[in-house]
């Protein structure tokens, strides 16, 4: 312990104190820094615990577009008519040369805005049930066989179309890198690629 003089004033030097004091500072730091912590740890569990019910949210509404669109099919290369009647006509033309699906009940309308009069438009067609549009589907290599330009492919939601592209990638990428004889199937209604059968 030590006392210090000065002009004015007397103070009061302990090293003991000086160190406890330094000490204290130190943990008043380290205080904060835990306290600024579990603060950004609070806020990341809350995030979690929302984020964790959104993929649920977006599963079920996955489910429900899937299942909704079961009963559609997108028809491509069918020549544009001024005229919806005459759209009709012919879809129903097409279906009925590949499948005996009835067609008095199909809904129809073009997609997407008309960019180019050599270039029509896709069709979604909407049967009464998902039966219909998966005989339609199973029946489109019959078009080729007639051959046939326009083709039919399955109404797919954002997340397929997303899936089904990558599969696209991850197929060539496969092939590039010399793997042979595989290709892209649905089993079950899901695209994976699998061994071609030779």
């Amino acid at each position: 312990m030590q006392f210090i003089l000065s002009k004015d004033s007397v103070s009061y030097h302990c090293d003991k104190c000086s160190k406890q004091k330094s000490e204290l500072s130190e943990l008043r730091k380290l205080i904060l820094d835990l306290k600024s912590e579990i603060e950004l740890l609070k806020k990341a569990s809350e995030n979690q615990c929302t984020n964790l019910t959104t993929p649920a949210e977006e599963i079920i509404t996955e489910v429900a577009e899937r299942q909704l669109r079961s009963r559609n099919v997108i028809m491509y290369n069918l020549n544009e008519n001024h005229s919806n009647d005459q759209d009709l006509i012919d879809v129903q033309d097409v279906i009925k040369k590949i499948s005996t699906v009835p067609t008095e009940h199909i809904k129809l309308f073009r997609l997407g805005q008309s960019k180019s009069p050599n270039k029509p438009r896709p069709i979604k067609i909407i049967f009464k049930n998902s039966d219909d549009a998966i005989s339609v589907l199973r029946n489109n290599k019959k078009l080729k066989e007639i051959n046939s330009t326009i083709f039919v492919r399955s109404d797919l939601t954002k997340m397929q179309l997303e899936h089904l592209s990558n599969l696209r990638t991850e197929l060539q990428e496969r092939i590039s890198n010399g793997e042979k004889d595989i290709t892209i199937r649905y089993i079950r209604g899901v695209p994976k690629i699998i061994k071609s059968k030779n």
